[in-house]
């Protein structure tokens, strides 16, 4: 069940990001990008949004309107509007490409596009909407997207054979620790099978209290402490905090730690697993 429940929320978040992609896929900041639109994807739903599929099946370009992560004043040759009006004459410079099949692209270098260095665009990510040049407003219907984000991450480093996910987690959130054996570095946590993975696992609460589950030398006697082979030497534990550690009303997690340990030995991988959690 914890599997189905996991495998939904990647699934949600792939649908969230379908409307907006981009080539390549891992943007830099100081390089070109193709954004890719689809408008396939949109909402037709909500009003504003099928006035825009309107305009598109009647013919009109596509434009962006951006914001962030800096949006140029209206004597700026990216500015998103023009005149007096600028949500009915968005900038000529901003104009999409038609790519076909409801596609459509923008190429932009977003530190020059910008103007900002690029580690603004990995903190601020690129914000922004589509509309026909004639967005409507000023008493007319609005005729645009939804708010749009193509995410910009900064490069993945190497991961540690052990980690947790998601990075940004509650303790009624589904966390998931993964332990990939393959890629471990410690001679005596090599070769693990099935039977062989179990996780210490340990809360620190807001008052400073520890809950540890079972005892660093008592943990591979505990079932519950054993991690599942997923196959190809992988290991999984997923659960919900709150639950895991047993929780009573009022108890919160700061922050929770976790070391995979081999079950005979008593081996252990070289790092912990330290994960603060966020507010509810």
């Amino acid at each position: 069940m914890k599997k189905i429940l996991l495998s939904m929320l990647f699934l949600a978040g792939i649908a969230t990001h379908a409307q907006v992609t981009a080539e390549p896929e891992d943007v830099d900041p100081t390089d070109s990008v193709k954004i890719l639109i689809n408008i396939n994807q949109f909402n037709a739903g909500l009003d504003h949004v099928q006035a825009l599929l309107d305009a598109v099946a009647a013919g009109e370009d596509l434009y962006i309107w951006t914001w962030k992560p800096k949006e140029h004043g209206p004597a700026h040759p990216l500015t998103n509007g023009l005149g007096g009006a600028p949500w009915k004459n968005s900038n000529p410079a901003l104009k999409l490409k038609n790519e076909g099949g409801g596609i459509y692209s923008f190429t932009m270098l977003p530190v020059d596009f910008y103007e900002v260095d690029a580690s603004v665009v990995y903190d601020e990510d690129i914000h922004f909407l589509v509309k026909p040049q004639d967005g409507g407003g000023y008493g007319d219907p609005d005729r645009k997207s939804e708010d749009l984000v193509l995410e910009v991450n900064p490069p993945v480093t190497v991961r540690k054979p052990a980690f947790g996910f998601p990075s940004f987690v509650t303790q009624d959130d589904l966390y998931l620790v993964t332990y990939e054996n393959k890629r471990e570095t410690v001679v005596e946590m090599q070769n693990l099978g099935e039977g062989d993975c179990y996780l210490f696992s340990e809360a620190t609460l807001t008052d400073s209290t520890v809950i540890r589950v079972s005892t660093y030398f008592a943990t591979p006697s505990n079932p519950n402490l054993m991690m599942e082979y997923v196959g190809d030497q992988v290991f999984e534990k997923a659960f919900v905090p709150a639950q895991f550690f047993n929780l009573q009303p009022g108890q919160q997690i700061d922050r929770m730690r976790f070391v995979v340990m081999r079950k005979d030995a008593l081996a252990r991988t070289e790092d912990d697993i330290v994960q603060v959690l966020a507010c509810p």
